[in-house]
């Protein structure tokens, strides 16, 4: 296993032909930084190898996927440039890393994945919820708007009416269309 990110971020291969990135900051929810969005925008060009590695999955340290962005030291004062730093270089050097990966990307979605964590997800190819599993937008509460760095054009976005910054776990939801399907385990921890 490799650390990356002081730590953070860890790189494995759990099986033939697959690399793990596993987001490791317990401490703040798995919330991603300046260090871990880095090392995600480093190690994804690293990981196309030719045929060694053919699918890189991303994932959390459970019980989570990740809360989003960390801004819990963010003073009041300078949280608007701050936000904008921390969106506009690392998070988009990361997704832009993620949409250009020649092999598959595979969140492997193992708790919460809120904000952009969700974010994340969405611009990896495909995205595997395990039970229990929870995906919201809180910052859409607040008005704010995700989708600023540029998902990727065929992204399919769904809206259910009245749902802003609501959370969706893989119950279904009454009354809002969203049906769950059973899934059999494909043999990879996440």
């Amino acid at each position: 296993m490799e650390t990356l990110a002081g730590g953070k971020l860890l790189l494995d291969f759990p099986a033939e032909a697959v690399a793990r990135l596993r987001i490791a900051n317990p401490e703040r929810r798995n919330a991603l930084d300046h260090e871990i969005l880095g090392a995600i925008a480093q190690a994804l060009p690293r990981l196309d190898d030719g045929i060694a590695t053919r699918c890189v999955l991303i994932t959390g340290t459970p019980p989570l996927f990740s809360a989003g962005y960390d801004i819990a030291e963010f003073t009041e004062e300078a949280f608007e440039d701050e936000a904008e730093a921390l969106v506009a270089h690392p998070f988009q050097a990361a997704m832009e890393a993620i949409v250009a990966h020649p092999w598959p990307t595979v969140a492997a979605i193992n708790g919460h994945c809120l904000g952009g964590g969700l974010e994340l997800a969405i611009t990896c190819d495909l995205r595997i919820c395990a039970a229990g599993a929870e995906l919201g937008m809180p910052p859409a509460k607040l008005g704010l708007i995700y989708g600023h760095t540029g998902l990727p054009d065929d992204t399919v976005h769904v809206k259910l009416k009245g749902t802003a910054g609501q959370s969706f776990g893989a119950r279904p939801v009454a009354g809002n269309g969203i049906a769950r399907r059973q899934h059999h385990p494909i043999g990879i921890e996440f």
